[in-house]
């Protein structure tokens, strides 16, 4: 309902306060965007003890199982680091300059997207496009309807998120 996603960003926005310099100096140090910063908002509002529906994403980056165990993130049945703050940003952080580096070219938005919908996931919706290199960004992606659903309204959220950050007050929300 509108109520609990009000209360949901109130909520995030409290925790981005706490949380902003860490995330922020991680960033800064894998040459990451500050503006990525909001995705950890849109994927968990902030909340570090977030699960995904399916219990296999967790903390305030919503890193996978996967994820986790490339970047070498401590998942047992006593401890998860996902939920590690530090430890979870950076390897956010390291995530997001590999996908930085493989999709920027085309587009930071398609770098941005493909932490939300996977990097496999994206290169094979990119291989839809065809051969022609310049084609293959995220505005083809979505004016196609190749994206997907979770894709094509990920970035708008961030956008919103974003707009909302900016001044709460507008929106009643501190």
């Amino acid at each position: 309902t509108q109520g609990k996603m009000k209360n949901d960003v109130a909520e995030g926005l409290q925790r981005y306060k706490h949380y902003i310099s860490i995330i922020s100096d991680t960033l800064r140090q894998y040459r990451v965007p500050p503006i990525f910063a909001y995705i950890a908002f849109c994927e968990s509002y902030m909340n570090n003890q977030f699960k995904n529906e399916k219990g296999d994403n967790t903390g305030i980056w919503n890193i996978s199982d996967n994820i986790a165990a490339s970047y070498g993130l401590k998942i047992t049945e006593t401890e998860d680091e996902r939920i590690n703050i530090s430890k979870a940003t950076t390897v956010a952080a390291k995530y997001l300059r590999s996908l930085i580096e493989k999709f920027a070219n085309r587009s930071f938005l398609l770098a941005m997207v493909s932490y939300r919908t996977g990097e496999a996931n994206t290169i094979f919706k990119l291989q839809k496009l065809g051969e022609a290199d310049l084609q293959k960004n995220f505005w083809n992606l979505i004016r196609l309807g190749i994206l997907g659903e979770e894709g094509e309204t990920f970035l708008p959220k961030i956008f919103a998120i974003i707009i909302v950050a900016e001044d709460p007050l507008q929106f009643n929300l501190e």
